[in-house]
């Protein structure tokens, strides 16, 4: 098994971001009923930094 070089890039922060603003957009784009609502209370409490991308995009939404 080969593992990961080092200096490999980390696209977790880039696909929390995506995530994140995929989710504030159906809520708040959206009509957003009680299950919308509960899975992103869920995405957002699954880390803290799930957390700050939440925090980012929704800033990100407000300003737009």
């Amino acid at each position: 098994m080969t593992a990961a070089p080092d200096h490999a890039p980390d696209h977790s922060a880039d696909a929390l971001w995506s995530e994140a603003m995929e989710a504030v957009i159906r809520v708040k784009a959206m009509p957003a009923g009680p299950e919308a609502e509960r899975a992103a209370r869920q995405w957002r409490a699954r880390s803290p930094a799930h957390a700050a991308a939440w925090t980012e995009a929704e800033r990100v939404w407000r300003v737009a």
